[in-house]
């Protein structure tokens, strides 16, 4: 049977095109099907993991993160895609700051409870050495012969040769976090409730 010219010249529509015939379609490549984040951006995320917040100054213990110029782009592109938020989460930082939705949530609850009462003291190689970072106060050299006290979380005091209190130690403590300090050894001990609230309402 001879089929119609028409039948032979005519394509039958196709459900992905405008009656094109498929094999003219553009195929997707591997790449876009299958995008890897830049490694700018894989530095972002992980440092929003380590963190929770992510500043510039922030930047001065990773070393070998991308510039903040450059994070800044990946940022803000991650914000108005709205996968994390950006806004003043840390006070006594300069420039923007990003975080991510969980950490905003477990800032505000930690806002709202009491403090534990709880006396650290860390080696200044710690991570958590941010003196000089967050606050007014000099920078304590990373090294592991000083020292770092942290009380409720914030610096109360530092040794670098010798012990430096700041304002935020209470002054009711001011002697056992001094000693502490001297004593060369890192720790973290529950300051007694009563102890620690009489400790924070006098400072």
């Amino acid at each position: 049977e001879i089929l119609p010219r028409s039948s032979t010249l005519t394509p039958s529509p196709s459900p992905v095109g405008r009656g094109e015939p498929e094999s003219f379609l553009p195929v997707p490549q591997p790449s876009t099907l299958n995008s890897q984040p830049s490694p700018t951006e894989q530095w972002a995320w992980q440092l929003l993991r380590r963190w929770g917040v992510v500043f510039r100054d922030l930047l001065n213990r990773e070393p070998g993160a991308p510039r903040w110029w450059e994070l800044l782009q990946v940022y803000r592109k991650l914000e108005a895609r709205g996968e994390i938020r950006g806004g003043r989460f840390v006070s006594g930082v300069a420039g923007e700051q990003y975080a991510l939705g969980d950490t905003i949530r477990e800032l505000r609850l930690l806002k709202e409870q009491p403090g534990s009462g709880e006396l650290l003291v860390i080696s200044a190689s710690d991570p958590l050495n941010l003196i000089g970072i967050l606050g007014d106060a000099a920078r304590v050299p990373s090294l592991a012969s000083n020292r770092i006290a942290l009380f409720n979380g914030k610096p109360v005091g530092y040794f670098q040769g010798d012990v430096q209190l700041l304002p935020s130690c209470p002054k009711s403590l001011a002697p056992y976090i001094s000693a502490q300090l001297r004593s060369g050894k890192t720790m973290a001990v529950a300051i007694p409730k009563a102890e620690s609230a009489r400790a924070v309402a006098a400072r």
